[in-house]
């Protein structure tokens, strides 16, 4: 038998004291007369199209109504006490009744309902199967992928660097989930959509700190056709960044006094992807060797490259263009070379 609730009573009711206790069914049963008809406790169970309460997490709590009776916390309970989808009323007089069952979301907005009969004479049990209003959502177990990376066809979320995915549905707000509850059955839980064909963008971004950019990023289309929840098949996120080498020289020369090189990428609209202070790199590492930039979204940029020694700004104006291909990362052996100079 599941939880039990105390009730108080109506226009069925005597005056008999009720205990709200955890009793099977037969041990209940024992204590029932078998002269004449009987009082009894009724053990509600509900589901939701089939569904249980932690399969429809929309589902705040559970309003019953029963004419003529007046219920404790007015009819209002969890939907889910001690793994339980259900509740026990205790101490009805023999007789009809009616009910009324609702599957409330958290501001009190009933989602799903069902209404019955049931006689009392002795302790019953009633199963009902809640059935979706108009204001009844849908929501869709989400997981993803990403592309195969060198010898690893199938990465995971820490083989390719990833942390958070930020999925949008239409144009609401993102929600953020952990990477890897996207890649562990069933997948993460969408928030409640209507029915019908919705925008899904998924973004996924570095497990370490970056410039507020993803990695991967795609737009789909995800589809309820009813109040349960759908599992459509994994989203396959593409690579929106790639990458290049970069080196230079100072006047076709050594660093000299010059110790730091701030690097920049700018777009043709003059936003800079490192700020206005640019990444800060020894001189001497991009003399003489190539310094990687992966991971920078991909679009069209012009190379900035700034360092100072006595009041003396170098830069290598005009800035060279450069263009980063989703998916194409740096090559050290063919870096784009540029050259300061005061």
């Amino acid at each position: 038998m599941g939880p039990a609730a105390k009730r108080s009573f109506g226009k069925h009711s005597m005056n008999i004291k009720t205990v709200a206790l955890f009793l099977s069914l037969a041990s209940l049963s024992a204590c029932v007369s078998t002269n004449g008809p009987s009082i009894g406790n009724i053990q509600f169970t509900w589901t939701f199209t089939g569904l249980t309460c932690s399969q429809v997490p929309q589902v705040a709590s559970v309003a019953i109504t029963i004419p003529g009776e007046v219920l404790q916390n007015n009819g209002v309970y969890p939907c889910l006490t001690s793994n339980y989808n259900g509740i026990v009323l205790h101490d009805f007089l023999p007789g009809d009744y009616s009910f009324t069952i609702q599957g409330l979301d958290a501001r009190g907005n009933p989602l799903y309902a069902n209404s019955g009969t049931f006689h009392i004479d002795g302790d019953i049990q009633v199963i009902v199967d809640l059935q979706p209003t108009a204001a009844a959502p849908s929501y869709a177990y989400l997981s993803w992928t990403f592309p195969p990376l060198s010898g690893i066809p199938n990465p995971s979320c820490a083989q390719a660097r990833i942390g958070v995915v930020d999925v949008t549905i239409d144009q609401g707000a993102p929600t953020r989930y952990a990477c890897a509850d996207g890649q562990t059955q069933p997948g993460v839980v969408s928030v409640p959509m209507s029915i019908g064909t919705h925008t899904i963008t998924l973004a996924a971004s570095s497990a370490d700190v970056n410039y507020g950019y993803p990695y991967y990023k795609l737009i789909s289309t995800v589809t309820t056709t009813s109040t349960t929840p759908v599992y459509p098949p994994a989203y396959q996120l593409p690579w929106v960044v790639g990458g290049v080498a970069v080196q230079w020289d100072i006047n076709g020369g050594n660093c000299g006094p010059i110790s730091t090189i701030y690097v920049n990428f700018m777009d043709p609209s003059g936003n800079l992807l490192y700020g206005p202070s640019g990444d800060p790199q020894n001189c001497g590492g991009g003399l003489f060797t190539a310094i990687r930039y992966d991971y920078l979204p991909s679009g069209n940029y012009f190379l900035t490259l700034q360092g100072s020694y006595g009041g003396t700004v170098y830069t290598n104006t005009p800035y060279p263009p450069v263009t980063i291909n989703a998916g194409f990362f740096a090559d050290p052996q063919n870096p784009l070379h540029s050259s300061l100079h005061p």
